[in-house]
């Protein structure tokens, strides 16, 4: 059994390894107008990186509005 010792409450079934790229999408920087940030889809942006130790998505303070083709995202 692929299993950790700690484990939730009524949690029972084999752990799945899965890519991160599953589940998100990966951009190296976005060139987008001034007046595109602020709102829109969140988005990680270095500092977020070096100053926390790990992210939780309410923390997430940057925004950004863009096409979907300028994004990457791409619905599952």
């Amino acid at each position: 059994m692929n299993a950790p010792e700690v484990r939730f409450k009524d949690f029972t079934e084999d752990w799945k390894v899965n890519k991160l790229s599953s589940v998100m999408s990966f951009n190296n920087g976005i060139n987008a107008e001034k007046d595109s940030y602020g709102h829109g889809r969140k988005f990680i942006n270095a500092l977020d990186i070096l100053n926390n130790n790990f992210i939780k998505y309410n923390d997430i303070i940057g925004s950004v509005s863009v096409s979907v083709s300028v994004s990457g995202f791409r619905k599952s």
